[in-house]
């Protein structure tokens, strides 16, 4: 209410302000408009949720679901799962909430509420640091005790190390922001950077108490491009590359390590270098594709390993701490993006991948995964790849999807954690009009991808309004909308009421995995597109995916999977091919997407042909999709139960999962498609007329089922 009135004084600066800011493209007309229209829209729909809410009051069944505190039992969630809770002294602390919830007041709130945290104390390096290298212990305590009033409001603390540069460094000590990364304006190569980021840490844990559980955030959204020509994305923002010479004097010994001789060197790369500091530091080009490889493969070194000297700190000093990385989750996957980048007059499509992030390494690493995911209603910015076709579908899906199902597949059982849920809005793109179905479809489908503990995107409107730039307050505030703070938490209370059935989906058996090449996605951005383009066809087929990695491969845990799909992934380490030929040799399936695949090595350097498998080509999604239910059918590789458009055995769209549950049969459903569709739901084939929904606990029909756009749906099936 408070920010209604506000913003009915301010329509004149709320909309110079959007148009100033400019990240979403707003005419001077657009901007007034929407100005206008937001301090009503505000107060409709406080006044909406008052009248829901005097509704509930009557009906105790609803007064029954509501969230718990955190110190409570619940009895639904008495289950063995790797899901978004922790357990202490036989209480559940469930984090599910909003991202950037930081005054205390607002943590009050959300207790009352019931949503367990995690709430962002942020550690600034400017502050610990403000005059100089001596460390000022009244900032540190001062964080220490806004953690702990978070621990005495029953609220999971996350303290975020941000390294932002203090004046006196740009002044004395210049040639240590030569370099950097995403939220990282240090070289992390300079001994001096690495030293005050890391004695932050240490001075910190030193006064933190250890006694309850506490996220520690090392690290947002990280990327460390190469050089700025190789920068796509958000990455653009970095402005300057990521190593300086400091970087190249370890590539050196990095490469002595990798090859010992300078002639094996020479070999691979087909070079006539002289020893390992001419090979380190001479100019980068795409078409040497060994030593690409290479340069790139040790900008993933030096990353992680700066990451995981923080990390041991605090391990050091509380082993039992929670530490975690935020993801930018669709790095490892985005292709070509339609955009092109330069290298010593090289030019040629590439990824958003090359950002010094080894996903794989850094899941190993840490004590929760964490990512971002973007499932926007059609964003107009995004081109996930070049066969998609976004305008079929209510929703970019797959920015949520696929990031779950990579994440929860290396996270060797970790929980998940959706640091960022981009559902709402991204700093760039915001809907001012989402239904709430959209929300709640998420919010379900990512329950049933992986039980990871998310937080929506944005909660807070920073500070006082009137007194600083407030485009966050416009563009990105979950509290703008008070109807999608009340969707987003009752859908929480929803899924807690089947948990045990969400859990099962969540956590059933994933007969395909998806091999993910790092090398390939280094040199190869057809292989992304062509991965991405698999996944989108494969996501319907009503079977659960994972993907696995060369590492994974090595480690033996081909014989997981019924089948594995290789889609454009033409570099390979000779190890892979090596599982590949013992999988199919033990009777294991394998389907090849595109053309090439598994012709080459890491370096580019080319193999004999591989000849298992079936293999398939394809020139658009429509066309792909019927390949792939062809080859699943004919592989028998389609689930019992799937979902189906009435009259046809097309699936594009429908994402369904089964699973089992005390020897009943669940299927979960979720509409993805832009129209209302008319679906049939089939066993073996044989079309099914009813199923008891788990919500409501009655016998739906489903003789004539039409499911419309985001509409979700979890039965079981006599």
């Amino acid at each position: 209410i408070d920010y209604a009135i506000s913003d009915k004084a301010n329509v004149a600066a709320n909309a110079n302000t959007m148009v100033r800011w400019g990240r979403q493209g707003f005419t001077k007309q657009h901007a007034m408009e929407f100005a206008a229209r937001l301090p009503y829209q505000e107060m409709k729909e406080v006044l909406d949720l008052i009248g829901q809410v005097e509704l509930s009051l009557a009906d105790e069944a609803v007064l029954k679901t509501r969230p718990h505190p955190p110190t409570m039992h619940l009895d639904a969630m008495e289950y063995d799962l790797v899901g978004p809770y922790f357990e202490q002294d036989g209480a559940i602390v469930f984090p599910h909430g909003f991202n950037k919830v930081e005054r205390e007041s607002e943590v009050k709130l959300l207790s009352e509420w019931g949503t367990g945290g995690p709430v962002d104390v942020p550690v600034k390096m400017d502050e610990v640091f403000p005059n100089g290298p001596e460390i000022d212990w009244d900032n540190i305590q001062q964080r220490v005790d806004e953690a702990v009033r978070a621990m005495e409001y029953g609220m999971l603390p996350s303290i975020r190390f941000s390294p932002r540069e203090p004046t006196w460094v740009k002044d004395e000590h210049p040639e240590m922001l030569n370099a950097g990364g995403q939220f990282m304006p240090f070289d992390i190569d300079h001994p001096m950077a690495k030293e005050l980021i890391y004695k932050m840490v240490t001075a910190f844990m030193s006064k933190m108490p250890n006694d309850y559980p506490v996220m520690y955030k090392i690290g947002n959204e990280i990327s460390y491009p190469l050089t700025v020509s190789t920068a796509l994305g958000d990455d653009w923002l970095i402005g300057k590359a990521s190593i300086t010479e400091l970087g190249w004097d370890k590539f050196a010994v990095y490469l002595k390590n990798q090859y010992g001789t300078i002639e094996a060197l020479n070999e691979c790369w087909g070079s006539d270098f002289e020893d390992f500091d001419s090979a380190a530091h001479a100019p980068l080009n795409f078409s040497e594709t060994a030593r690409y490889y290479d340069a790139c493969r040790f900008n993933e070194h030096r990353v992680f390993e700066f990451y995981k000297g923080m990390r041991d700190i605090i391990k050091s000093t509380y082993p039992e701490a929670l530490v975690h990385l935020n993801i930018a989750g669709g790095k490892m996957f985005s292709g070509s993006l339609n955009e092109k980048t330069y290298l010593n007059g090289e030019s040629r499509n590439i990824s958003d991948y090359l950002s010094g992030v080894n996903v794989e390494q850094f899941n190993e690493l840490t004590d929760i995964v964490a990512f971002d995911t973007a499932a926007m209603r059609l964003p107009p910015h995004k081109y996930l790849h070049p066969y998609h076709d976004i305008t079929k579908y209510s929703f970019d899906w797959m920015g949520l999807a696929m990031i779950y199902d990579f994440m929860r597949s290396t996270s060797q059982g970790k929980l998940l954690h959706e640091n960022e849920l981009h559902a709402q809005q991204t700093v760039g793109n915001r809907d001012d009009r989402l239904p709430a179905e959209h929300l709640r479809c998420v919010q379900w489908v990512q329950f049933a991808l992986g039980m990871g503990m998310n937080r929506i995107w944005l909660w807070a409107r920073d500070g006082d309004e009137q007194a600083h730039d407030h485009a966050r307050a416009l563009y990105c505030s979950t509290t703008q909308f008070p109807s999608m703070v009340n969707v987003y938490l009752l859908t929480g209370v929803e899924l807690s009421a089947i948990g045990p059935e969400i859990a099962a989906i969540a956590q059933s058996t994933k007969p395909i995995a998806i091999l993910f090449s790092d090398a390939s996605a280094i040199l190869d951005v057809e292989y992304l597109d062509t991965q991405m383009a698999t996944y989108e066809a494969l996501c319907f087929s009503g079977q659960g995916l994972d993907f696995i990695t060369e590492e994974q491969i090595r480690n033996g845990e081909l014989e997981n999977y019924d089948m594995v799909v290789v889609a454009g992934a033409r570099n390979v380490e000779d190890s892979t091919i090596e599982g590949l030929n013992e999988y199919l040799t033990a009777g294991g399936k394998l389907l090849r997407v595109g053309v090439g695949t598994l012709s080459q090595n890491q370096w580019g350097h080319p193999r004999g042909s591989f000849e298992g498998g079936v293999t398939l080509t394809f020139e658009s999604m429509d066309d792909l999709h019927a390949s792939i239910q062809k080859a699943l059918a004919e592989m028998s590789m389609l689930p019992e139960l799937q979902v189906v458009k009435k009259g046809s055995n097309d699936t594009l769209g429908l994402f369904h999962r089964s699973a089992e549950l005390n020897g009943e049969r669940l299927l979960f459903i979720a509409n993805f498609g832009s129209q209302s569709t008319p679906v049939e739901v089939k066993d073996g084939g044989a079309k099914i007329e009813s199923a008891l929904d788990t919500l409501t606990g009655q016998q739906e029909d489903l003789s004539d089922l039409v499911l419309e756009p985001w509409e979700v749906r979890l039965w079981k099936i006599q």
